[in-house]
């Protein structure tokens, strides 16, 4: 894989193995701006402010000043954010809502020891389907308005559908309110409320708080990362940390739940996208546990090969490659035709706000989704 020199240099300094990190190529010039950039592009800063100094780079005072002046901002920001989560999860526990935060601050203690160690902004919380209008009510109470506002009728057609409704707070920060860990025409989707039920305690900012356990994080991170198509390092770097970070990770676990969640090829790409980004020393032992997959392998080469590509965009694909490593995701040919079909007839937000059809009529929502993605296509030629 032929990785230009600034990105090369910013996986380097994301690596974490007993020796320290390498740099293989000692370059005659580095865009250093360009390292800053795609650091900010793939929400990578605190890692790279901490890793770059044992490459033995002449790095520039003015980038390092700037490096550590962003790291610091990050920082203060994420200090604030957990102070807005246990705001929020306590306003949730005294309305009788069960919520499991997970990713942005608990992943940054859980995986990095710290919270000035990871780049996150929004905020995550897992609660019960039937929990969920509640919560919206409380976080309206408390001054978070949900993005876009939705009708009662729309919110509830989504319980059933989707997977999460997104809430901007008092200060302009970013609440995802989550039921599933993705919409429902996704196959690999494992139940969110079981991962709910096995949840551990974690002490955060003094406070005792529920958090998912190390085989259901690991599987919330594929298929997260997953469902995305890999767009940031940042993902392959939280699991690599969270996988130093818990050792004792049974991968017998993660692989059966993998299985029965219809993601087990995620689980694998997961995997060879950390071999192929940062090689470290626990892949062997972990792709043995999970199974070799060739698709999976394929897959990652081309998902790491487009982080760094000219223009400085997390992907590059044309929309045809995109959608086909989409179908290439599911563990087999009928899962992915079974995607294809929920994608096809499951209404999206944007679609049940488009109109609104009288109690008894849901049906008509089909074809209105059928016609946005037909139009969608066209336009993309």
């Amino acid at each position: 894989m032929n990785t230009p020199i600034e990105g090369a240099i910013l996986l380097a300094a994301c690596r974490h193995e007993p020796g320290g990190p390498q740099l293989h190529n000692r370059p005659d010039h580095i865009d250093w701006n360009r390292v800053l950039n795609l650091a900010r592009i793939h929400a990578l800063t605190p890692s790279l402010a901490r890793g770059l100094s044992p490459l033995g780079l002449d790095v520039p005072e003015s980038i390092d000043h700037e490096l550590h002046a962003r790291t610091a901002a990050i920082a203060a920001r994420n200090l604030r954010r957990v102070s807005e989560l246990l705001t929020v999860t306590d306003l949730l526990k005294d309305a009788g809502v069960n919520a499991v935060p997970f990713k942005g601050p608990v992943l940054a203690l859980q995986a990095y020891g710290n919270l000035a160690s990871r780049e996150f902004v929004d905020l995550d919380l897992l609660v019960p389907t039937s929990h969920v209008r509640a919560a919206a009510q409380v976080l309206g109470t408390a001054g978070y308005r949900m993005e876009p506002s939705l009708r009662d009728d729309v919110l509830q057609r989504l319980l059933r559908t989707d997977h999460e409704v997104l809430f901007v707070g008092p200060d302009g920060g970013l609440l995802e309110l989550q039921w599933g860990l993705a919409a429902r025409y996704f196959v690999m989707n494992p139940e969110a409320e079981s991962m709910m039920r096995r949840a551990v305690s974690v002490e955060v900012g003094g406070r005792q708080l529920s958090v998912l356990t190390a085989e259901d994080l690991v599987l919330m991170l594929a298929i997260h990362a997953g469902k995305h198509l890999w767009e940031r390092a940042a993902w392959v770097v939280d699991l690599d940390r969270v996988v130093r970070s818990m050792p004792s990770i049974d991968w017998s676990i993660v692989r059966e739940r993998a299985r029965r969640a219809h993601a087990l090829r995620m689980a694998r790409l997961s995997i060879a996208i950390a071999w192929r980004a940062l090689a470290p020393t626990w892949v062997p032992h972990v792709s043995a546990a999970l199974g070799r997959d060739p698709a999976a392998d394929d897959i990652a080469t081309r998902l790491v090969a487009a982080w760094f590509l000219p223009g400085e965009r997390a992907s590059r694909d044309e929309p045809s490659s995109t959608e086909r490593d989409l179908f290439r995701l599911h563990d087999n040919g009928r899962d992915a035709l079974r995607h294809l079909w929920r994608l096809a007839v499951t209404p999206s937000e944007a679609d049940l706000g488009a109109i609104h059809l009288p109690q008894g009529f849901g049906w008509g929502y089909v074809p209105l989704r059928f016609g946005r993605l037909v139009t969608t296509r066209i336009r993309r030629g």
